[in-house]
């Protein structure tokens, strides 16, 4: 047996003129074991190390030689192919997502946005990582995709809430969340594989979801109430105070998004990113005013550029937004978005700020229980003109 700390240099590299493997025997309390020291010709598929120093588990001789000569077959395989050396884990791998997903954000690139970063925070950071954050990445499977339902289900009802990184937090997982959540990690897993940290086909596997209910909608009952409800004081004193001024702006445009989009038919991605001048006051053939949306196919769902007819109340509810501008020294021009912050960023979601209304005024299910979403205020529209239209 060799000396302790007797270092053995093996596999002589004639092209480098260097030994690529060294061998020797370490002291431990338990028993001695051979560890093996490989040099790294590609140091940035080992995190950017030189060398790499793992134990053989032997205190053979023979027979660590022998398995550091297989390990370095190995790691020479993977050096050729470009594939990483070193094992990295799950939560490196997020560590490294989000840093560079956020490097792209604040450079602008085209395809990187702030709300996609803000859901892969509250999604794959939060719960991906708790997950499977120890995990060697190489070894994330399809079974660990599905299996993270009944993981994920059963974690939203048991973990207390102040582990939790984000407020707006339920302990009931819709499928579609769960689905959102998957495809987001699924994302990561592609953005691993392109940069050679991740050889495995995970990403390929689908999450199906359930048979979809009909979309819901408001009955007129309902829409009366909600909408009485967004005509009251108590509608606008909302925050610490009651009184708090970027809250009751808010508050003011998000009346006006309900009202234009239950009164105008539109999709939810078509409003977001509509301007003042996509919008014209017109005269219809009864002589009443109307609105017609011009809606770029760029912001269409089916591609098509189109032109949709709203009512009167639409018209009414962005005049009286834009009258409110006015009022706290806000500009606006025909390029401006309608429905954007302080700084004229477009709002993305308004579901938070519309699940407290329809909260506030009880009306969140319709007559079967099923929650009322944003989108159902376009199926209400469609609803009250097939019920309701002369």
């Amino acid at each position: 047996m060799k000396k302790n700390n007797e270092i053995k240099h093996i596999c002589w590299d004639e092209t480098d003129e260097e030994f690529k493997v060294s061998v020797f025997l370490k002291e431990l309390k338990t028993k001695d074991l051979y560890y093996a020291r490989y040099k790294i010709d590609n140091p940035s598929l080992a995190r950017n190390q030189r060398y790499i120093t793992e134990s053989l588990k032997t205190g053979n001789y023979d027979q660590a030689v022998q398995r550091a000569m297989e390990k370095f077959a190995q790691i020479k395989v993977r050096q050729e192919s470009g594939v990483a050396i070193k094992q990295v884990t799950v939560g490196e791998g997020l560590d490294r997502f989000i840093s560079d997903y956020e490097d792209n954000v604040e450079l602008g690139t085209n395809g990187f946005s702030k709300h996609m970063l803000r859901g892969f925070k509250k999604s794959i950071d939060i719960y991906w990582r708790e997950y499977l954050e120890g995990k060697p990445l190489e070894t994330v499977s399809v079974s660990d995709l599905a299996e993270y339902e009944v993981w994920r289900r059963s974690w939203a009802t048991h973990t207390k809430r102040n582990k939790l990184k984000h407020g707006n937090y339920k302990t009931d997982i819709s499928s579609r969340t769960i689905q959102w959540e998957v495809n987001a990690f699924k994302q990561f897993l592609r953005w691993c594989a392109m940069r050679r940290i991740y050889s495995g086909s995970a990403f390929e596997w689908k999450y199906k979801l359930g048979k979809r209910n009909r979309r819901s909608a408001f009955t007129r009952e309902q829409y009366r109430k909600l909408h009485t409800y967004m005509r009251t004081k108590e509608y606008l004193a909302k925050g610490k105070h009651g009184n708090d001024s970027r809250i009751i702006r808010h508050r003011h445009m998000l009346r006006a998004y309900i009202l234009f989009l239950v009164n105008t038919g539109l999709r939810v991605g078509e409003a977001r990113h509509l301007i003042w001048g996509d919008l014209e006051d017109r005269i219809n053939k009864l002589g009443r005013r109307i609105v017609t949306v011009h809606v770029t196919h760029s912001h269409s769902k089916v591609k098509k550029t189109r032109t949709v007819v709203g009512r009167y109340t639409a018209l009414r509810a962005l005049e009286r937004w834009k009258a409110y501008m006015k009022t706290i020294g806000e500009e606006w021009s025909k390029d401006s978005y309608i429905f954007c912050n302080e700084k004229g960023q477009p709002i993305q979601d308004f579901r938070e700020g519309f699940n407290s209304v329809i909260r506030e005024a009880d009306v969140e299910t319709d007559r079967n229980g099923n929650k009322l979403t944003v989108y159902s205020l376009r199926h209400s529209y469609i609803t009250f003109r097939i019920q309701f239209a002369k």
